[in-house]
């Protein structure tokens, strides 16, 4: 067999650009070092030069050999023709791909035989060509595949305009190992977020008579008398698990769990000083797995917040009807507690709407979201579904914004917290207020209202949360 010095072979670029990723290029070696180049490179010569060769297959088989320092490798020379990413797509069909190859793959088809919507193969046999091309693409990967990798391509078209180098850093990670489900909706989320962005701006605060919602951290709640608080209600960030676009030093992307709990309960400080005597603060607090096991934040949370001078008045758990199902050897993680806290040894506490429903007797619902049982709280359960965003969704579409903040609780739990521990009129306090669910409870339910959201999309959807129309089934409207 002929064989040619690897110094007078240039690699294929074609190819190269193509595929970037080789996971497997340190066992190429290996096998190499042990039985040598098995199989031919396929070159041809170079603009017609006597001695140098382009290749046509083998790019890693030659670059193996000149790693391992061989200085002649075998051959097939076969006669010049021009190199293409089609022809270099063939000699590559049976290697194990990554994503981004099989990425770059369907855009090349794309833009050689101009793959458009409404374009019809029929009347154009160059279409027809590339169709077929793809097709066998699909047989490979499947259709639904290369469908979200188009439209993660798509995507980060897309925030690259801001960051040139977030798309191959993002490649790079799926490549890694990264979902391409996962990695879509993360990319789909970023560009609606960037979009809402541009149209909110930096800042956004609502200051209307009786809903009142600051862009600031409510570590400090200057803004607030001692004493003035009726009901705290809030979900604060949950540890490791969502990126809320706050920066580096956001609360939730701590180190440990014992630094998240750590500046949790020191967050609470300035509530304490707000929330009058009698007052209660309901804090609905999540736990994560992670490194194998849980995290165990809600209890570490209520040690802390015990040592920190409060009362735990009530503890209960929140059953989620529909909660996300994962593939585990381990349980769905389908509660979250429920925390009661207060500062004093007596709490208002008005049973008196539990009276007046007695009539009602399968359930209490309020807009899209019911509680099983008018008593089931009494028991220590809320038993409801996630949060059912559909219409605020619907009505941020409206107004040109995205909905991205889907770690909303059901406007029940709220609700019931506001009418046991509060009396119309009252001030009704949200330290991490979101998008607003507390503050639409708080509005329905007659009293008055102050959040505190960093996020100036979040609050501009609080916005339209409380401008839509609502009336709920006790008779409420917003």
């Amino acid at each position: 067999m002929k064989k040619v010095k690897t110094a007078c072979i240039h690699e294929n670029q074609i190819t190269n650009n193509l595929y970037k990723v080789d996971n497997q290029f340190e066992q190429l070696i290996k096998s190499i070092e042990l039985d040598g180049i098995l199989e031919p490179l396929i070159i041809q010569l170079l603009d017609n030069k006597s001695d140098q060769y382009e290749v046509v297959s083998g790019n890693r088989r030659l670059r193996a050999a000149r790693k391992l320092n061989i200085k002649e490798v075998p051959v097939i020379i076969q006669e010049t023709k021009p190199l293409s990413e089609e022809l270099s797509m063939a000699h590559q069909q049976y290697r194990e791909k990554k994503p981004s190859e099989i990425l770059r793959e369907v855009l090349s088809i794309k833009k050689r035989y101009g793959l458009k919507q409404g374009v019809r193969a029929d009347l154009n046999p160059k279409v027809k060509k590339g169709q077929e091309l793809k097709k066998e693409l699909v047989k490979k990967h499947s259709k639904t595949k290369i469908d979200k990798l188009v439209k993660i391509h798509k995507y980060l078209e897309t925030l690259a305009k801001d960051d040139p180098a977030v798309y191959d850093n993002e490649l790079h990670r799926l490549d890694k190992g990264g979902s391409i489900d996962g990695t879509r909706k993360r990319l789909e989320k970023k560009v609606k977020e960037s979009e809402n962005q541009k149209k909110v701006g930096k800042t956004y605060e609502i200051m209307k008579e009786d809903f009142k919602v600051y862009q600031k951290s409510s570590e400090n709640l200057i803004e607030i008398q001692d004493n003035s608080v009726g009901t705290i209600v809030t979900s604060p960030p949950y540890f490791d698990v969502r990126d809320y676009k706050l920066g580096k030093n956001q609360l939730g992307h701590d180190q440990s769990a014992d630094n998240f709990v750590n500046r949790l309960v020191n967050h609470f400080n300035e509530c304490k000083r707000v929330l009058r005597k009698n007052g209660t603060m309901w804090i609905v607090i999540g736990d994560y797995v992670k490194d194998y096991g849980y995290s165990a934040v809600a209890e570490k949370f209520l040690v802390k917040m015990l040592e920190n001078g409060w009362i735990l008045h009530d503890k209960i758990i929140w059953v989620k009807n529909n909660p996300v199902y994962t593939s585990s050897n381990r349980c769905v993680l389908a509660n979250e507690f429920i925390y009661v806290f207060k500062k004093n040894k007596f709490v208002y506490y008005d049973e008196s709407w539990v009276k007046n429903h007695k009539e009602n007797i399968d359930f209490v619902k309020i807009g899209n979201e019911k509680l099983k049982s008018v008593f089931d709280f009494r028991d220590n359960i809320f038993i409801t579904n996630v949060a059912n965003n559909f219409s605020l969704r619907k009505e941020c579409e409206k107004k040109g914004f995205n909905l991205t903040h889907d770690a909303t609780f059901p406007i029940s739990i709220p609700s019931i917290a506001i009418m046991t521990s509060s009396k119309p009129g009252d001030l009704i306090l949200d330290p991490f207020s979101g998008t607003g669910t507390t503050g639409q409870s708080a509005l329905l339910l007659g009293r008055k209202y102050i959040g505190y959201e960093l996020n100036p999309t979040f609050i501009k959807q609080s916005e339209i949360r409380i401008d839509m129309p609502f009336v709920d089934d006790l008779g409420m409207a917003a």
